[in-house]
């Protein structure tokens, strides 16, 4: 009776540790199943950040490239990527192109023309000003009846059909000038040789940034100690500076800066050009008061009011010798195309001797690689000129190059267009004043075509790249449903192990307390107490005898 009592106890107790055993086990096989499940997500979200991040981008950059064409077209586009957020595991995706016409009522840029200011408004660039034969001895005053006279209407330049056009000035929309801020009495400097340029992202206000240039000595109403003022050889009445303003275009304030860095010194007659929204180059120029032409390049960023300087030395860069030669007059732009990084082109100006530089240079502003571009004398033989680029298509580029002296009659306004092909420039068509109206707008829809054809293709990428996420994210939510599902089937078998384990354990532990009772109130175990007792009472009589 009792060996028997003893196998169920240990038969019961050994059946209780192999359904705690089976207990652990499964519990583990849940945490490595959860595990696997939490794994899959994370390979899910994995998946999907390693295409939907790179085509984010990649859109972003398509529209920041395209934002400049859109633009020239008259038009406002954008690629986008529409998600539907109603999916919890992964999103549907689509690639729409927007497009839609717009009025005229886009800045485009500003830049510097022999005395003649130019900027694109819309399909359209604008002339404004300058010295011609019928001007030559015009007085030097800021303001005269004759210059009223020769500035009371603008050439327009229509960059869709290359036919140029004169407009009177009248209302506001109409190009008719009125002043924003009176500069009698602030702390800005008058003064003209200088440069300036529109700086701040599209959506942001804007701001104009004036440097340097010539000033009569009579209108420096304040001397600013983080600027210089220097006399001009020959002439005590001028002063050289590098004073630099801002003004805000949607407060109408102007603030003058603190400076840091490499700050050029006091230059005229050099061009500036805007890189992206807070970042400029200054090249060129005439240098302090003895008029000295340089060819230091100077890079700067605005950040706040505080402007930031760098001069970018020759020995900095990888160039192969090639470094531009000292001039002032000259005329740059900036080419923002699709295919290239931001470009400075430079044309023409005069040198030391005050002879006609009659090169071309193309200028990488991200690794500052230098590359002469052959072009005819027609185009490069000028200096106080202008020179406006216009992207037509990710590969092509006309440059506009307007005015200036030491240019004879038809070649007063010449197109040049360039191509950009395998990471290479090279020149293309070059037109002049005469073959202009002949030939611009045949070479236009040329490019146009080659446009379509270039963003049909770029859509059909784009396409294929959703198509390959598509079907790798609705793979990846397949096999996360089909886990969903398993997983949750393990779960309810081993709930329901689990419930049949514990019901087995809370029967084997009721038996083991039941045979725990029975063995003590068996007759076995009365003996044992009677034998106790018997042996405890004889115990006592010893004792009382012994006392």
């Amino acid at each position: 009776m009792h060996s028997s009592s003893l196998n169920d106890e240990e038969a019961a107790t050994r059946k209780y540790e192999a359904n705690e055993s089976k207990i652990k086990e499964l519990r583990e096989q849940i945490e490595k199943e959860d595990e696997e499940y939490q794994n899959h997500e994370q390979n899910i979200e994995e998946l999907k950040n390693r295409w939907l991040e790179p085509l984010i981008e990649m859109i972003k950059k398509i529209n920041e490239k395209f934002s400049k064409f859109f633009r020239d077209m008259k038009c406002v586009g954008e690629v986008d990527l529409l998600k539907d957020e109603t999916e919890t595991v992964s999103e549907s995706f689509s690639l729409p192109f927007v497009a839609s016409n717009f009025g005229e009522g886009n800045f485009g840029k500003i830049a510097k023309l022999m005395m003649i200011d130019e900027f694109s408004f819309g399909e359209v660039l604008y002339c404004w000003g300058g010295v011609g034969a019928a001007q030559e001895g015009l007085d030097w005053s800021h303001d005269s009846p004759t210059k009223r006279q020769c500035t009371s209407a603008i050439d327009a330049f229509n960059l869709l059909s290359g036919v140029w056009s004169s407009q009177p000035t009248r209302d506001t929309l109409t190009l008719q000038w009125k002043e924003l801020q009176s500069t009698n009495n602030n702390s800005v400097t008058k003064r003209g040789s200088g440069g300036m340029i529109v700086m701040g992202s599209e959506g942001e206000p804007q701001q104009l940034l004036v440097i340097g240039g010539v000033a009569h000595i009579s209108t420096i109403t304040q001397y600013h100690h983080q600027f210089e003022y220097n006399k001009m050889t020959g002439a005590d009445d001028l002063v050289s500076t590098n004073e630099q303003n801002i003004y805000n275009l949607s407060r109408g304030q102007w603030t003058i800066p603190s400076v840091s860095g490499q700050c050029c010194p006091p230059t005229s007659d050099f061009t500036v050009e805007k890189v992206n929204h807070n970042k400029g180059i200054m090249y060129g120029g005439a240098v302090t008061g003895g008029g000295i032409t340089t060819n230091s390049i100077y890079l700067f960023q605005l950040s706040h009011n505080t402007i930031n300087w760098e001069c970018l030395n020759q020995g900095a860069i990888l160039n192969d010798g090639l470094w531009p030669k000292e001039r002032e007059g000259h005329a740059s732009t900036i080419i923002n195309g699709v295919s290239t990084s931001p470009t400075l082109v430079v044309i023409g100006g005069l040198d030391n001797r005050h002879q006609p530089v009659n090169d071309c240079l193309l200028i990488d502003t991200n690794q500052y690689n230098w590359m002469k571009i052959p072009l005819p004398d027609s185009v490069t033989g000028r200096y106080d000129h202008t020179v406006s680029s216009f992207v037509v298509d990710p590969n092509h580029v006309f440059l506009i190059i307007v005015g200036g002296f030491v240019v004879t009659y038809p070649n007063i306004t010449m197109v040049v267009e360039l191509v950009f092909n395998d990471g290479q420039w090279s020149v293309g068509r070059v037109l002049d004043s005469v073959n202009i109206p002949l030939l611009y707008e045949l070479i236009l829809k040329e490019r146009r075509k080659e446009l379509n054809k270039y963003m049909t293709d770029k859509v059909k990428e784009l396409q294929v790249i959703n198509e390959s996420l598509r079907h790798d994210l609705q793979v990846a939510r397949i096999n996360n449903q089909s886990l969903q599902k398993a997983l949750l089937e393990t779960q309810s078998l081993s709930e329901k192990r689990m419930l049949t384990l514990e019901t087995q354990l809370l029967e084997t532990k009721t038996l083991l307390t039941k045979r725990k009772r029975d063995q003590e109130d068996s007759p076995h175990s009365d003996n044992s107490k009677k034998l106790k007792t018997d042996e405890l009472e004889e115990s006592v009589e010893e004792k009382q005898i012994t006392t």
